[in-house]
């Protein structure tokens, strides 16, 4: 039996200084199973001192086919900027995030299995947009 996970379909940001509010997405039709801040941390503390956006994983059609948007179905990878604005989706047809690594301020790398292969893909984070995709060697 398949696990429904609560559906986090509207993200809501608030600007504290002139107390404007603004929804991510404009609908109610996706399901954020993940999300996670996007900068570089400082040692000791670990503790990201400046925010250079946002990524998600999102389900945002239903892939198995049961009439439910869930963690089983394929994921979307998406980037926002700090703020929750331009939020933008950038890999489609995941079936796994298998981990994440930012080297650098303006690079996200995503490690993902699709269709049965290993990819990393290379994100631009001010940019929003893929730089390149590769395919890994399958893990035995």
């Amino acid at each position: 039996m398949k696990k429904k996970l609560p559906a986090f379909g509207i993200f809501l940001f608030f600007n504290t200084s002139d107390q404007s509010a603004w929804k991510l997405v404009t609908n109610n039709n996706s399901l954020f199973l993940r999300y996670q801040q996007l900068g570089l941390s400082t040692p000791p503390e670990n503790v990201v001192k400046k925010v250079q956006g946002i990524w998600y994983e999102v389900v945002t059609a239903d892939s198995d086919g049961d009439k439910h948007l869930t963690a089983s179905d394929r994921k979307t990878i998406a980037v926002s900027d700090f703020a929750g604005k331009s939020y933008t989706e950038i890999i489609r047809q995941v079936d796994q995030v298998v981990g994440t690594h930012q080297p650098n301020d303006s690079t996200l790398l995503v490690f993902y299995t699709s269709e049965a292969k290993n990819f990393v893909t290379e994100i631009n984070i001010p940019e929003r947009k893929a730089v390149v995709t590769k395919q890994l060697p399958l893990l035995d």
